[in-house]
């Protein structure tokens, strides 16, 4: 399994498994170059702003011209970037030319690591020449409605409009109607543990964001997610502003392409009514509360095309979360482990129809005209039918989990096997059928697909899928 590194705010970093459903909290280990040049200082670390507080205490021993300032605060970056546990900083300081073209050749690495890592898991960096042009007029059902809001980014670049933010101004951000449900869900996925931010934490990284310091500065331009996404926002001030203003003048139209997009899928008369937020803040990219669903503003970049796909996946999630009385998350496996299977093969089996089928087939509702690409698919069969003789031979219920997980996520081999069972039963069975399926469970849409599978000319999947489907359902028939 391939992995990238992404930092993510002031005092952690992300390590994300580019397959992997969720990313896991943990700091980069590995060291930056070694600094040669200058005297080597060691600075007390207190728990927060661990960064502001280093760049404050040694700039006191360095010369206050400019350049050097600035050098020593990339220097004290990457050192915070790296370094752990923080409970000490060391670092060298680059004070000649050589020391400067070692840290900015290592600052621009690291960036380029890190937009390479968020270009793999979906978020788009390239900027349309026309993001909000040619949008496919349609006309919405009746009975379903969407609000676009933008107001969060919005209201961040109003107050960056002066060049700062202040702790106000980002108390007041942080107070803002979605980034409460953002905090709500973040806490949601907390399992018991401390909430991973609190409103003064998101208060506290929006006014760095929006700092005039050097060294927060260079923060946001080695990675647009540092300060909890804060920082693109930063970076790019005139031209999310421009994107935000098209979002708003053509939100009727998006609103109306994605319900359009979704209602096919969905009985007539079907109602939604679904509030959609694109903010800053979550690295998935996607995020649902009860009261609200929304995306990374990262993927505006995308223009109309992927703001359709995002708010298609949001209503068809929100569709499918009433039926089953709005609870957990759609995919969750605590929810479809709690239907008490006693084995344990059955239990892996289940995890795996559930990360390829619901997932899969979000991915096809969201965006139903591309063929999923061949050699994808093609992994994913030969994954699927692979894992499945393991099962059946008897190995470890463990180590096929992990084998689940490294297949899992959006675009994944097992991703691709889910959409493309998703668009067969479609074609052969009609859109609606794909929802019906789905709602009695996500088994019977797995095994209505390896049945149109099986009586094709292709015949992709293994005949042992569905004995072990059919030995699934017999379970859950009990």
């Amino acid at each position: 399994m391939m992995e990238t590194v992404v930092s993510c705010s002031a005092w952690t970093t992300w390590r994300v498994a580019s397959t992997s459903r969720a990313p896991m909290e943990k700091p980069i280990s590995a060291a930056p170059p070694n600094w040669t040049r200058g005297a080597r200082k060691t600075v007390p670390s207190p728990a927060a702003p661990l960064v502001s507080s280093v760049t404050r205490t040694a700039a006191v021993a360095i010369s206050n011209r400019a350049m050097q300032a600035m050098l020593f605060r990339a220097t004290a970056a990457m050192r915070v970037l790296t370094k752990t546990p923080f409970d000490r900083v060391s670092f060298t300081m680059a004070t000649t030319v050589a020391g400067a073209v070692e840290t900015a050749v290592y600052l621009a690495h690291q960036r380029q690591t890190n937009l390479d890592a968020l270009a793999e898991l979906g978020f788009p960096l390239a900027y349309p020449s026309s993001p909000f042009g040619g949008i496919p007029p349609a006309q919405r059902p009746p009975s379903m409605t969407v609000s676009i809001d933008t107001s969060v980014p919005a209201a961040f670049l109003d107050a960056l409009s002066d060049g700062e933010v202040t702790m106000a101004e980002a108390r007041v951000v942080a107070q803002m109607p979605a980034n409460q449900e953002i905090l709500r869900f973040t806490c949601l996925r907390c399992e018991g543990a401390e909430p991973r931010v609190s409103e003064q934490t998101l208060a506290y990284l929006i006014w760095k964001a929006g700092s005039r310091e050097p060294l927060d500065r260079l923060w946001r331009w080695v990675n647009p997610m540092n300060d909890f996404g804060y920082a693109g926002l930063a970076n790019d001030p005139a031209l999310y502003r421009e994107l935000i203003e098209g979002l708003e003048d053509h939100s009727q139209e998006l609103a109306d392409a994605a319900l359009a997009r979704v209602a096919p899928f969905l009985p007539y008369g079907a109602g939604v009514d679904l509030r959609f937020a694109f903010t800053p803040g979550c690295l998935t990219g996607a995020w649902r509360t009860s009261s609200m669903s929304g995306s990374s503003v990262l993927h505006i970049r995308g223009g109309w095309e992927e703001v359709v796909e995002r708010i298609s996946r949001a209503v068809y999630s929100s569709y499918l979360l009433q039926g089953s009385g709005g609870h957990g998350e759609i995919g969750s496996r605590g929810l479809l482990d709690a239907r008490g299977l006693t084995d344990e093969r059955l239990g892996v089996f289940l995890d795996l129809i559930a990360s390829s089928v619901l997932e899969g087939t979000l991915d096809y509702v969201s965006d139903p005209s591309p063929e999923t690409e061949p050699l994808t698919l093609t992994r994913g069969v030969d994954f699927v039918n692979d894992l499945v003789l393991r099962l059946r031979d008897g190995s470890p219920a463990e180590s096929a989990r992990t084998l689940i997980d490294q297949g899992w996520g959006s675009g994944g081999p097992l991703c691709a096997v889910g959409r493309h069972l998703a668009r067969i039963v479609a074609e052969h069975d009609g859109p609606l059928a794909v929802t019906e399926l789905l709602e009695r469970d996500c088994v019977d849409l797995f095994r209505r697909g390896l049945e149109i599978d099986a009586e094709s000319e292709e015949r992709r999947f293994d005949h042992e899928l569905i004995l072990m489907a059919d030995e699934l359902s017999e379970q859950f028939d009990r």
